[in-house]
């Protein structure tokens, strides 16, 4: 599946997901509140690709290293292999900000009508 196709599908989703739970849980909503709503959303996949993107950049890849030896109890002969931080997050967080400029979009269209 493409990164396009993902997007959508995930912003599709969450504009059925979002008004639904304040149906359910605030038994009232405005459109000032969807865009409140959205605009929270778009603030916590911000932050998810500002991790990411710290991670990706090789940042706590030394720090790693560091406190894996010292608090790694080992013989001499033992290998001092490791799985750098930012190989686990090997790709860059296009999807992750996709997303959240997405919601941010939607937000102002809602703040634009409200």
């Amino acid at each position: 599946m493409t990164l396009i196709k993902r997007v959508i599908i995930t912003l599709i989703s969450l504009c059925l997901l979002v008004p639904a739970y304040l149906l359910l849980f605030h038994k009232e909503w405005s459109v000032t509140s969807l865009a409140n709503s959205f605009f929270m959303l778009a603030l916590l996949f911000f932050m998810i690709t500002a991790f990411i993107g710290v991670f990706v950049s090789g940042f706590f890849d030394n720090f790693q290293k560091n406190m894996k030896d010292t608090l790694r109890l080992r013989k001499n002969t033992e290998p001092k292999d490791y799985l750098k931080t930012s190989k686990i997050f090997s790709k860059q967080p296009t999807y992750w900000l996709a997303v959240a400029i997405g919601l941010l979009l939607i937000s102002l269209l809602l703040l634009v009508f409200a």
